[in-house]
């Protein structure tokens, strides 16, 4: 009876992060004018399609009955993280792309500011936590598009923070961080006791809000 439980509970949390990850690339696609996004972010928001994809992959795993109810029960927990993950990616996306007070039919990038994510992770360390998952269930038989899965991993390793030698801002600590616009000379402020030190360009905090 507990197996079959959890087999179910499993069905749930792929079910509701597909449907988190397609409210994600909604928010990513109702915004207007996508020029002025950073292009780390925008690589990472690029690939929720794929990543819907992938997830959809599992689901579909599991409706076709070909693997066993253990293997289901099995990772049940690296299905709950997963979905815990695929809703921060979701919650800094609203903060990231938020609606326009005007209408609140359309969606911008707040440069003015960066918005922090509360569990302190920035959108390419959620992609890359989100795929160390899929590659888990990949290697059970549950993912099996292994095609999409590589494109995935290709744009996390390209933002892995020692892919390359732009050197940028990267915030650690208890307090705010305000970025200035790129084209202005990517002007940032410190104002607690955490550290900087270099990293790709305006990825976010590590610590927690103020």
């Amino acid at each position: 009876m507990g197996e079959v439980a959890a087999v179910a509970a499993v069905y749930g949390l792929i079910t509701g992060s597909v449907a988190i990850i397609r409210l994600s690339i909604d928010i990513y696609n109702a915004v207007e004018d996508k020029s002025g996004i950073p292009e780390r972010l925008r690589k990472v928001s690029e690939k929720l399609q794929p990543l819907k994809a992938l997830l959809q992959n599992a689901q579909d795993r599991y409706d076709s009955k070909q693997l066993g109810h253990q293997i289901w029960a099995d990772a049940e927990n690296d299905f709950k993280r997963c979905h815990e993950l695929c809703k921060d990616l979701h919650d800094l996306l609203v903060k990231v792309y938020p609606e326009k007070e005007a209408t609140k039919s359309g969606r911008f990038w707040k440069n003015t500011k960066t918005v922090l994510s509360g569990k302190g992770k920035t959108a390419e360390q959620l992609l890359k936590d989100i795929w160390g998952y899929l590659d888990v269930f990949a290697k059970k038989g549950i993912v099996t598009n292994t095609a999409l899965l590589q494109e995935i991993k290709d744009v996390v390793e390209e933002l892995s923070p020692d892919a390359g030698s732009r050197s940028a801002f990267y915030h650690s600590g208890i307090g705010d961080q305000v970025a200035g616009d790129k084209v202005s000379g990517n002007k940032n402020q410190q104002r607690d006791n955490g550290r900087m030190y270099n990293a790709p360009i305006n990825t976010i905090n590590e610590g927690t809000r103020g």
